[in-house]
């Protein structure tokens, strides 16, 4: 068993033998007190256990695995400012190993979101751009573009579009009704009408009481005896005939 000691906090530190079923009090005064193999053994212990509770996520991010003082503490950029990858800035300068501790990136452990979402504070467009392909005079195509609320709050839409001329007509044909609650993916379907040869450029505007997006409208206006002949982009797989 634990020999007891007199009466004395100097004392206590010399005669009692440190064990790991002491309290951290009890360590800390051998440690501060003691002298020679008590001292050392009582550190071991305090360092012991100091180990365990960061292991056990007891102690902050800014605490090395040695509970030292880290560098740099750990940054996270807020994806909600535009940033599409999650960063980190380096952790520790040397590892517990001595070994240098390289910076860590999302980007080394994922592949990047596809290019064709379109990010906002509170909206993720899909996707961020349509391309009509080729389209014979006459006819009428369709594209349906998902919208997701990301967001905390529930959001209202409205879509409009810019850039019609004479050689098309652009027409929003089923939008989502009402309030969108946050989380939830709505869609929107947009009609392309081909009435004369022409380039079809043309934008989407998605505007929340947050926020707003825009999708690119893109395609050929072409003559029915030009379609084998020309040769472009292939079109959006969002894209469908409605009428040929």
């Amino acid at each position: 068993g634990v020999k007891t000691a007199p009466v004395g906090g100097s004392s206590r530190g010399r005669s009692v033998s440190p064990s790991a079923s002491m309290s951290m009090a009890e360590l800390k005064e051998i440690a501060a007190t003691g002298s020679g193999r008590n001292a050392v053994r009582a550190k071991s212990l305090l360092d012991k256990e100091a180990g365990v509770r960061l292991r056990a996520g007891e102690r902050p991010a800014d605490k090395t695995i040695t509970g030292e003082d880290r560098e740099k503490p750990v940054r996270i950029l807020d994806r909600a400012k535009g940033s599409t990858n999650v960063e980190y800035q380096r952790l520790d300068k040397d590892s517990v190993s001595g070994r240098q501790t390289p910076d860590v990136s999302l980007r080394s452990l994922s592949p990047s979101p596809p290019p064709t979402i379109n990010m906002t504070n509170t909206m993720e467009i899909i996707p961020e751009s349509v391309n009509f392909g080729f389209i014979k005079v006459g006819q009428v195509l369709a594209a349906k573009i998902s919208v997701n609320n990301v967001g905390t709050e529930n959001s209202r839409y409205q879509f409009s579009v810019s850039g019609e001329s004479d050689g098309y007509d652009f027409s929003v044909e089923e939008v989502p009704r009402g309030v969108v609650a946050a989380g939830i993916r709505e869609f929107v379907t947009l009609h392309l009408k081909a009435k004369e040869r022409c380039e079809v450029r043309g934008t989407l505007v998605i505007k929340s009481q947050f926020d707003v997006a825009e999708v690119k409208l893109l395609g050929n206006i072409v003559e029915e005896e030009e379609l084998g002949k020309v040769k472009g982009e292939k079109r959006s797989k969002q894209v469908w005939v409605v009428e040929s």
